[in-house]
């Protein structure tokens, strides 16, 4: 999915409903303690994550996906 807004992808794995080893391993591995989490990557390296989660406004978020901070 890409947001029409920002026109960056946007990936979704419900964590509630995909109970696997390999969703178990990527929430460990990308350090995910809370949900809704929302990484920012680029060119395939982790960068950053929206600290403010669900309580983050839609400006916020927009702005997070324009600019990775």
């Amino acid at each position: 999915m890409v947001t029409v807004s920002t026109q960056v992808p946007v990936f979704y794995l419900n964590t509630d409903e995909e109970d696997s080893a390999e969703t178990s391993h990527f929430v460990d591995s990308q350090d995910i303690t809370t949900v809704p989490h929302l990484t920012y990557y680029k060119e395939g390296e982790t960068g950053t994550y929206l600290k403010k989660g669900s309580e983050a406004t839609v400006d916020e978020i927009e702005i997070f996906l324009k600019t990775g901070t």
